[in-house]
């Protein structure tokens, strides 16, 4: 019986190449509205703005590095939008804006790609 490579199935490459592409269009629009911004940009701000920058910043990395290493992406993906919604519920009470969610999207597709493409399967032994 051949053994398939799991991260060359059909499911894991369209999970992997989503995830790519939903980066680099949110890296885009994030790459934009920076440009748009009047720099350079002031760090003196209220801690938890600060502490929501750094979150927001762990998100974008993870954004890059997800190209190359999906389970590492996909760990400060989440870890990074995990944070910035937690200090952004502690600061106002409220969930982040509706935009924000488009950020867990490619964190999702990376953890799926990695975490199917790191299973072997070994032919069973009978």
């Amino acid at each position: 019986m051949p053994v398939t490579d799991p991260s060359s199935t059909p499911f894991v490459l369209t999970c992997r190449w989503a995830g790519r592409l939903c980066s680099a269009a949110l890296c885009a629009i994030v790459v934009g509205q920076m440009a748009g911004a009047n720099l350079p940009l002031t760090i003196r701000s209220l801690p938890t703005d600060t502490m929501q920058q750094t979150a927001f910043l762990v998100t974008v990395m993870g954004l890059v590095v997800g190209w190359l290493w999906e389970g590492a992406g996909a760990l400060m993906i989440l870890g990074g939008m995990t944070a910035y919604t937690v200090l952004a519920f502690q600061a106002t009470r409220l969930l982040p804006d509706s935009p924000t969610f488009f950020f867990w999207i490619p964190g999702l597709l990376f953890l799926t790609a990695a975490a199917l493409s790191s299973r072997v399967k070994k032919p069973l032994l009978v």
